[in-house]
């Protein structure tokens, strides 16, 4: 048997373990500034909108940083009580992420709130927790929009750890108009050994877990939740709100067999067996963790959001714009195959054209978003890798490291 650590070895061993943590609970913050929103108030497809920066304060004392994108109403003023949107970045990322459905929904007369989760882009906080504290935020902005009436209806649209947020909180939150998850995660441990095990050699489920529970000490020291308890999948089988589930065929990141989960366990708390539960979809597209979504799931997406947003806010009695009051037709929700694609909406990203439109002619350039400041290197591990759970090389990254760290430990007592 192996002899047990000692001396300098004990000191690597920690120093790695904690530079694997830092990929967890502190991967590099999204770099941007506030004009890369472009300009406050502008006109898409002949509306007029304006966006409202505010700060909200969690309940550990940390600010979020908060952007509303609203209509204006005639006296140029933003309406309120309308349908909302609360869009939700992944890891490694930030509001800045919203972009991506800004031009799908606000044609539809439906705002959209997007903030920084704290530990991310320009929030307070030294972590992130990959769910847990996230959905805490997540509760501190639904409870602005509610105590300020500043929305009719509210819907979560997230992905990657913004979708396994929404999930934990929709849990709990039975007033939420739908959901929208893309490329959540139904287990931190599961999604670990998945990232793992997607290289080119199969570790030992042993070394695995001990590597785990090791990282698991870390994060509980430094950043004060357990990794066991992120288990949205245990979680959303009290959820009630409609859901649509989505992931990328080629991801291997977050593997869609996590987005079935979670689609089989919605709102099954009190049903038995597949096909009970609360009402859900479950999609699906070329592509991986991080590429670019098609726009046929983005229309559908947004269809999806706009029928039980405008559902919602019908039976409250709130604001439909430009629409009668009575319910909206469903019928979308229903179709299986992908809608054909269709163009995108006028300037779909910030920054948006301004309020004099320009000519016919011209079209309104696509922005380079901000750029990611140099990923910072742990260990010798490119934290760029694993951002978002994201680069394919994850796993192999990961797995030089098991390999390389498992060898001067102490051999298990046994082996399950």
């Amino acid at each position: 048997s192996r002899a047990p650590l000692h001396g300098k070895q004990v000191a690597m061993s920690d120093s790695w373990f904690s530079s694997l943590t830092d990929i967890v609970i502190r991967p590099p913050r999204r770099s941007y500034t506030v004009c890369d929103f472009g300009p406050r108030d502008f006109e898409l497809d002949g509306r007029a909108f304006t966006r409202v920066d505010f700060k909200l304060t969690n309940d550990r004392g940390q600010v979020l940083e908060c952007s509303h994108f609203l209509p204006r109403g005639e006296n140029g003023q933003p309406l309120m009580n309308v349908p909302c949107v609360v869009y939700l970045h992944g890891n490694s990322s930030s509001r800045i992420e919203a972009y991506d459905v800004l031009g799908w929904l606000l044609p539809r007369d439906i705002s959209v709130l997007c903030f920084d989760f704290a530990g991310s882009g320009h929030s307070g906080g030294d972590y992130v927790s990959l769910g847990h504290f996230e959905q805490h935020d997540l509760r501190v902005v639904i409870a602005y929009l509610r105590e300020n009436v500043a929305a009719s209806a509210i819907g979560l649209w997230g992905r990657s750890m913004g979708a396994a947020t929404a999930a934990l909180y929709a849990a709990d939150d039975h007033g939420l108009a739908g959901c929208v998850m893309d490329s959540p995660f139904s287990s931190f441990n599961v999604l670990a050994e998945d990232l793992v095990n997607s290289g080119p050699i199969t570790l030992p489920g042993f070394v695995i877990r001990w590597a785990l529970q090791e990282v698991r000490k870390e994060v509980l020291s430094r950043a004060e939740f357990d990794i066991d308890e992120l288990v949205p999948v245990d979680q959303v089988r009290r959820a009630t709100s409609p859901a649509m589930f989505a992931s990328g065929e080629d991801d291997v990141v977050v593997p869609p067999h996590h987005a079935e989960r979670l689609f089989e366990a919605w709102g099954t708390s009190n049903d038995e067996g597949l096909g009970a539960g609360a009402e859900r979809e479950l999609v699906s597209f070329p592509g991986g963790h991080n590429d670019a979504r098609p726009e046929w799931f983005l229309e559908r997406a947004a269809n999806f959001m706009e029928d039980r947003l405008l559902a919602a806010t019908a039976a409250k009695g709130g604001q439909i714009l430009g629409r009668s009051s009575e319910l909206p037709p469903s019928e979308r929700s229903e179709v299986v195959a992908p809608p054909a694609p269709s163009p995108l909406p006028a300037a779909r990203l910030p920054p948006l054209p301004p309020t004099t439109p320009p000519a016919e002619s011209s079209q309104p350039p696509t922005p380079a978003l901000p750029s990611q400041p140099a990923p910072a290197s742990v260990d010798g591990m490119d934290s760029s890798t694993l951002g978002g759970f994201g680069g394919q090389a994850g796993a192999e990254v990961l797995q030089q490291h098991l390999r390389r760290h498992s060898a001067s430990r102490p051999a298990p007592a046994s082996v399950a």
